[in-house]
């Protein structure tokens, strides 16, 4: 995980094919050695790499939340959503699940799923997912629901006040509190 953590993509690789090796049904390993290939740009072995997770541990929910990730890259986002849908029955307060199915929610306009399911993030501890009020302020601002957008861009900005989105959700921020007074 260290040499994952630092980027070290063929290190991380190394290491986690030989837990494998001695661990064939260790389905973290799996799991993270997807990440390691989906980072690295090999999609159909991280997709292998997944599925080899679920089929060690079909109750590993962070499997099938990386396994949609993959599906969502390549625009099969009903097969992603009956992943999430799954992970999220396995793991209800996973706040990375919940963020994903947000985004999908807001990318296929499902804006009033994508508004909940952001906010259920925020009522759990979501760490470094302060995306959640970027999706859900992007689908009130879709559904002209001004106040509310600006509340949750507002959250961001509080949350994630350096991210390389900030600049642009600060300047739209403005625009929308000219726009309400």
């Amino acid at each position: 995980m260290h040499a994952m953590n630092e980027t070290k993509w063929d290190d991380a690789d190394k290491h986690f094919s030989k837990a494998i090796d001695q661990y064939p049904n260790y389905a973290a390993a799996w799991n993270a050695r997807g990440v390691v290939f989906m980072r690295s740009q090999k999609a159909p072995d991280a997709h292998s790499a997944f599925e080899k997770a679920i089929a060690a541990d079909s109750q590993f929910s962070s499997a099938y939340v990386n396994l949609a990730k993959l599906l969502i890259l390549e625009k099969k986002n009903a097969e992603a959503e009956t992943l999430l849908g799954k992970a999220i029955s396995l793991n209800p307060r996973d706040p990375n699940a919940l963020a994903v199915l947000a985004n999908l929610d807001l990318t296929t306009g499902r804006l009033d799923e994508a508004i909940a399911n952001a906010q259920r993030v925020h009522t759990l501890p979501h760490g470094d997912l302060a995306v959640a009020h970027l999706i859900a302020g992007m689908a009130l601002q879709r559904k002209q629901m001004y106040p509310d957008a600006a509340t949750e861009y507002k959250l961001f900005l509080e949350e994630s006040p350096n991210s390389p989105n900030a600049g642009r959700i600060r300047a739209q921020l403005q625009v929308m509190e000219k726009q309400l007074h």
